[in-house]
């Protein structure tokens, strides 16, 4: 049996350690298939990563492709903080 990633094309995958070892690997296979990656470690760089699915040169860059950086790992990871806050008070 093949699993198809097809319905996640275009979602946000957060991953923790994608910025070494296993997880560049799994990033990279995500990123692949048409996912956008968000690393929440704390090795991860800010701008040219190689598991972000656009990236932008810090000098010279195209601006929309800094504002796709930009949406999905700066906002991306405030949303996901804050979301998980509100789990963690909400479960004590």
């Amino acid at each position: 049996m093949v699993l198809s990633m097809d319905r996640w094309r275009g979602k946000t995958a957060v991953i923790t350690g994608a910025g070494a070892g296993i997880g560049t690997a799994i990033a990279a296979k995500l990123v692949e298939k048409g996912l956008q990656v968000a690393d929440l470690s704390h090795r991860a760089l800010f701008i040219s990563r190689p598991t972000t699915s656009k990236s932008a040169k810090t000098t010279d860059g195209d601006t929309e492709k800094w504002r796709k950086v930009l949406n999905t790992d700066v906002l991306g990871l405030c949303i996901a903080t804050r979301e998980a806050i509100k789990v963690t008070l909400a479960n004590n």
